[in-house]
């Protein structure tokens, strides 16, 4: 089976999943559906053999889940990690800019501690799969192969800790560090640090 097939199916699995976790959601009165979204202050990535890349840049993450009860959730998301230019020489010896995108499809699942009657603790385990896309204009050979093994999608391990106010039972914001896995060859890591808000459909 072929990288390919494996993160398709992988990633059909891990959205029925979530899927029938949040289907499941309105069997309990005191829940619902959830859409979220957060502003990524700090996006620190390490990538190998071109750090110049490695800026520090506003990301956006666009999530919908469900609290199943007071200690579990899950939630499928979709997120802007970076965008990013560098000067480059290209097979005609011009300089050009090279641009390079991140982004991540991810589903977690969430625990949730209680600390008081608006305020939970919040730890995440999941599956992310990076996507990136660099882009060079008229690139050499040696560029062009570098190219081709950074533009590889990956799945990696994520995980995250962050803490939960509960404005209401519709309303709630939240904030969240994360550590999620990337392709060795070139986006190796990415560790964020975001902030947010949900609306529950309760």
């Amino acid at each position: 089976m072929t990288n390919k097939k494996k993160v398709l199916l992988t990633m059909v699995f891990l959205g029925i999943s979530t899927t029938t976790c949040i289907a499941n959601a309105y069997a309990y009165k005191e829940t619902g559906v959830k859409l979220g979204a957060e502003l990524s202050l700090r996006n620190k990535t390490s990538i190998n053999g071109a750090k110049g890349f490695e800026k520090n840049k506003l990301g956006a993450n666009f999530f919908v889940g469900a609290r199943l009860n007071k200690e579990f959730g899950a939630e499928l998301g979709y997120g802007f990690i970076t965008k990013t230019k560098e000067a480059a020489s290209n097979n005609a010896n011009q300089i050009v800019n090279v641009t390079h995108k991140v982004r991540n499809v991810y589903i977690d699942a969430l625990g949730y501690f209680p600390v008081n009657a608006c305020t939970d603790i919040i730890g995440s385990v999941g599956i992310g799969r990076y996507k990136s896309k660099l882009d060079m204009p008229t690139p050499s050979s040696q560029y062009a192969a570098f190219i081709n093994r950074a533009n590889k999608a990956k799945l990696g391990i994520r995980v995250g800790l962050g803490a939960q106010y509960n404005f209401c039972d519709n309303w709630s914001t939240r904030a969240m560090i994360r550590y999620q896995r990337g392709n060795k060859h070139f986006l190796r890591r990415n560790v964020s640090i975001a902030i947010g808000a949900a609306y529950a459909f309760s």
